[in-house]
């Protein structure tokens, strides 16, 4: 084809017509590494000291302590990401892009089964490689988040946008209404993502709340023992320090299910109706119910980038994320009047509390690096 004018393109080296410039990356969203920096130091301050302090240390069962927005961040910060890298590019497919990110997923998983299950252990200060899939430990932290990672994935990929829903308006004016403004048109687009996403926690909720173990169900006797597998395998059952919390945790849905579904050796915190081995009942703080309960999080992470790639000012997207957490945390306290905050049953007023608090908490890191007067080193940064 003729260039207007007569105007020949231009050649490179070989004669070749240059090629189109690069698109320029986008400049890296410190405010982000600053989260996830933030996230890992309270992790190890928890771990380290947390046997120390009980108040900063996870809660008994209900409450919430400063160990226990650590997983939620995570999960949020990984949405997060997720807006940024999970895209289908030119030459791919949604299969493909998906098939990627499955793969990820079932490496973190296995990963979390070695690290947890546990597969490696350290005897007299030796690392030992041990499978025994008799008391193996199916769930963990790592496990959780491929799971849920694996979820979201597919929400996003598989689901379509609203088309020419998704606008967002920044400045002023008559054509900026307010809602274009917050950018609400961001949900609108995104409604059916939402809608399956909410149905993941709907059925997570419903099974954790709804579901009743039988009476007979051994975790719900009148009296409880905690019981420790041996070095060989058999161990012992005896009396808890803290009898209302294996209690609480035994004659729960999400007890109750996770032992039929997993079976009760392959959970964290196993007990029994009488204090001899085997265990007869158990529960898992990073089970499969409540796995299900906290996929909204991370879904909540990839909105917040969403928002990002839609704004084209950094004004927008300050005022939707702090709009949006704001309203989170309000609406977890007002549910936790009737359900509260329970981390190891990821409760509504829990997911909606740590969520909000994670949104609102980037949009401060936001407004300080990433939405300053450009920095010097900005070229460089992306």
């Amino acid at each position: 084809l003729a260039c207007p004018d007569g105007v020949a393109p231009a050649a490179g080296a070989a004669g070749r017509p240059a090629s189109a410039p690069a698109e320029p990356k986008r400049q890296r969203l410190v405010g982000l590494d600053m989260l996830r920096g933030l996230t890992m130091v309270v992790m190890l301050v928890v771990d380290y000291t947390g046997g120390c302090f009980p108040g900063i240390d996870h809660a008994p069962w209900d409450g919430v302590h400063l160990a226990d927005f650590v997983m939620p961040f995570f999960l949020w910060v990984s949405g997060v990401s997720m807006s940024i890298s999970l895209r289908v590019r030119p030459g791919q497919t949604r299969a493909s892009v998906f098939g990627t990110a499955m793969k990820r997923a079932i490496r973190l998983f296995l990963l979390g089964v070695f690290l947890q299950g546990p597969v490696l252990e350290v005897r007299d200060g030796i690392p030992t490689v041990n499978v025994n899939l008799v008391s193996l430990r199916w769930m963990g932290i790592l496990q959780r988040i491929a799971i849920v990672f694996a979820i979201v994935a597919a929400v996003e990929l598989f689901i379509p946008e609203l088309p020419g829903a998704g606008e967002f308006l920044p400045g002023h004016g008559k054509a900026a209404t307010c809602s274009r403004r917050f950018g609400v048109g961001v949900f609108r687009s995104a409604a059916a993502k939402w809608a399956a996403v909410l149905a993941v926690w709907a059925v997570g909720t419903v099974l954790t709340y709804g579901v009743r173990p039988p009476a007979s169900w051994p975790g719900c006797a009148a009296e409880v023992f905690t019981c420790t597998a041996g070095a060989e395998g058999a161990g012992t059952c005896a009396a808890p320090d803290d009898e209302a919390q294996l209690k609480s945790m035994g004659c729960s849905g999400p007890g109750f299910l996770d032992s039929w579904v997993m079976g009760v050796r392959h959970c964290y915190k196993q007990g029994s109706d009488v204090a001899a081995w085997p265990p007869t009942f158990a529960f898992d703080p990073e089970g499969l119910v409540t796995t299900l309960s906290a996929v909204p999080v991370m879904f909540l992470g990839l909105h917040a980038g969403r928002v990002y790639r839609a704004a084209k000012e950094p004004l927008p997207c300050l005022m939707h994320w702090a709009s949006l957490g704001a309203v989170a945390v309000a609406a977890g306290m007002v549910v936790s009047i009737w359900v509260p905050f329970n981390k190891r049953l990821w409760s509504p007023s829990y997911g909606l509390l740590t969520g909000g608090l994670a949104t609102m908490t980037y949009a401060a890191f936001f407004a300080a690096v990433d939405a300053a007067p450009q920095r010097p080193d900005s070229a460089a940064a992306g």
